[in-house]
């Protein structure tokens, strides 16, 4: 079970390091260089279309990375695909019983 615990915080951590090599950050207002949670940010990004501009290409960027990890981790002779089968086991400890 630790095992399968720290697995699940690999994943994101390994996420969240590739969107920021791709993308310089991982924080919404740093990416679009606009903070939306003031009023002069929302009337910049309406007059910019900052987000229409933008946003496609981070999800994008999101979906290619997803599919990257999980390819990694359930290709033939990895790690992953060990964890894989362990996820599915009806018993904590991965053994089936």
């Amino acid at each position: 079970m630790p095992g399968q615990t720290l697995e699940t915080f690999r994943w994101p951590r390994e996420f969240m390091d590739r969107f920021q090599s791709r993308n310089g950050s991982i924080i919404c207002r740093e990416l679009i260089q606009c903070d939306l949670n003031k009023h002069e940010g929302l009337a910049m990004n309406r007059e910019q279309r900052l987000t229409a501009k933008l946003c496609s290409k981070f999800v994008q960027d999101a979906g290619e990375i997803v599919e990257e990890i999980i390819e990694t981790s359930v290709a033939p002779g990895s790690q992953g695909q060990e964890q894989d089968k362990n996820l599915g086991s009806s018993c904590s400890c991965g053994c089936n019983c």
